[in-house]
């Protein structure tokens, strides 16, 4: 989601996630600051393939 500070994005967001879980899905929630420093990470240690397996597990996003 992108929109201005305090407009709620992160509130919807973990109310999907919750909604997803309770329907049994898999979920992982990232801010872009934890994101950027998560992939940066992955980069610098050579972990992009354990983290793409990670993102698999999650699904795809249907927009739907």
């Amino acid at each position: 989601m992108i929109g201005n500070i305090g407009t709620g994005k992160t509130h919807i967001s973990i109310g999907l996630e919750l909604t997803a879980c309770k329907q049994g899905d898999n979920v992982k929630f990232y801010t872009v600051a934890n994101l950027i420093t998560e992939l940066t990470e992955t980069q610098e240690y050579k972990k992009l393939l354990k983290l793409e397996r990670q993102f698999e597990k999650v699904g795809p996003i249907d927009s739907t």
